[in-house]
Protein backbone atom coordinates (compact mmCIF):
# COMPACT_ATOMS: atom_id res chain seq x y z
CA UNK A 1 0.00 0.00 0.00
CA UNK A 2 2.90 2.34 0.73
CA UNK A 3 4.16 2.05 -2.85
CA UNK A 4 0.71 2.98 -4.18
CA UNK A 5 0.51 6.09 -2.02
CA UNK A 6 3.85 7.27 -3.40
CA UNK A 7 2.51 7.42 -6.96
CA UNK A 8 -0.88 9.02 -6.28
CA UNK A 9 -0.55 12.44 -7.93
CA UNK A 10 -0.96 15.63 -5.93
CA UNK A 11 -4.20 17.03 -7.32
CA UNK A 12 -5.29 20.65 -6.86
CA UNK A 13 -8.51 19.77 -4.98
CA UNK A 14 -6.55 17.64 -2.51
CA UNK A 15 -4.03 20.44 -2.01
CA UNK A 16 -6.78 22.99 -1.33
CA UNK A 17 -8.39 20.52 1.08
CA UNK A 18 -5.14 20.12 3.02
CA UNK A 19 -4.87 23.90 3.31
CA UNK A 20 -8.39 24.17 4.70
CA UNK A 21 -7.78 21.33 7.12
CA UNK A 22 -4.65 23.08 8.42
CA UNK A 23 -6.72 26.23 9.00
CA UNK A 24 -9.55 24.40 10.81
CA UNK A 25 -11.82 25.01 7.79
CA UNK A 26 -11.97 28.77 8.43
CA UNK A 27 -12.63 31.19 5.52
CA UNK A 28 -9.59 31.94 3.38
CA UNK A 29 -8.89 34.39 0.58
CA UNK A 30 -7.83 33.20 -2.84
CA UNK A 31 -4.50 34.97 -2.32
CA UNK A 32 -3.88 33.08 0.94
CA UNK A 33 -4.80 29.74 -0.64
CA UNK A 34 -2.53 30.30 -3.64
CA UNK A 35 0.41 31.43 -1.48
CA UNK A 36 0.17 28.45 0.85
CA UNK A 37 -0.36 26.06 -2.05
CA UNK A 38 2.85 27.25 -3.68
CA UNK A 39 4.79 26.62 -0.46
CA UNK A 40 3.23 23.18 -0.06
CA UNK A 41 4.00 22.25 -3.67
CA UNK A 42 7.66 23.14 -3.19
CA UNK A 43 7.73 21.11 0.04
CA UNK A 44 6.05 18.15 -1.65
CA UNK A 45 8.38 18.25 -4.66
CA UNK A 46 11.38 18.30 -2.30
CA UNK A 47 10.00 15.12 -0.66
CA UNK A 48 9.66 13.44 -4.05
CA UNK A 49 5.87 13.64 -4.30
CA UNK A 50 4.38 13.29 -7.78
CA UNK A 51 3.44 16.94 -8.29
CA UNK A 52 2.46 17.25 -11.94
CA UNK A 53 1.74 20.99 -11.87
CA UNK A 54 4.45 23.38 -12.95
CA UNK A 55 5.07 26.52 -10.93
CA UNK A 56 3.59 28.55 -13.79
CA UNK A 57 0.45 26.43 -14.19
CA UNK A 58 -0.42 25.83 -10.55
CA UNK A 59 -2.31 29.09 -10.06
CA UNK A 60 -4.79 28.42 -12.85
CA UNK A 61 -5.28 24.83 -11.70
CA UNK A 62 -5.94 25.89 -8.12
CA UNK A 63 -8.42 28.57 -9.20
CA UNK A 64 -10.17 25.93 -11.27
CA UNK A 65 -10.21 23.63 -8.21
CA UNK A 66 -11.84 26.40 -6.17
CA UNK A 67 -14.38 26.91 -8.96
CA UNK A 68 -15.08 23.17 -8.94
CA UNK A 69 -15.57 23.13 -5.17
CA UNK A 70 -17.83 26.18 -5.46
CA UNK A 71 -19.86 24.52 -8.22
CA UNK A 72 -20.35 21.46 -6.01
CA UNK A 73 -21.45 23.80 -3.21
CA UNK A 74 -18.64 22.64 -0.95
CA UNK A 75 -17.31 26.19 -0.64
CA UNK A 76 -18.92 29.55 -1.22
CA UNK A 77 -17.37 32.92 -2.00
CA UNK A 78 -18.43 35.73 0.33
CA UNK A 79 -16.60 39.03 0.80
CA UNK A 80 -13.56 37.74 -1.11
CA UNK A 81 -13.28 34.76 1.24
CA UNK A 82 -13.88 31.14 0.32
CA UNK A 83 -15.99 29.66 3.10
CA UNK A 84 -16.60 25.99 3.76
CA UNK A 85 -20.22 24.87 3.77
CA UNK A 86 -21.56 22.66 6.56
CA UNK A 87 -21.73 19.50 4.48
CA UNK A 88 -18.25 19.84 3.01
CA UNK A 89 -15.96 19.12 5.98
CA UNK A 90 -16.07 15.30 5.70
CA UNK A 91 -15.61 15.49 1.93
CA UNK A 92 -12.64 17.86 2.17
CA UNK A 93 -11.10 15.64 4.85
CA UNK A 94 -11.45 12.72 2.44
CA UNK A 95 -9.68 14.65 -0.33
CA UNK A 96 -6.93 15.83 2.03
CA UNK A 97 -6.38 12.28 3.25
CA UNK A 98 -5.43 11.20 -0.28
CA UNK A 99 -2.10 13.02 0.08
CA UNK A 100 -1.68 13.11 3.87
CA UNK A 101 1.13 10.52 3.75
CA UNK A 102 3.42 13.22 2.36
CA UNK A 103 3.03 15.38 5.46
CA UNK A 104 3.76 12.82 8.18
Amino acid sequence: MDSISKVVPILPVALVSVIYQRHQFLPLSQTAILAEAKELMLELKAKGAPVKLSETAYEGALIKALDLLTGRKLVSLKNDQYQITDKSVPILKYYANSIEQWFS
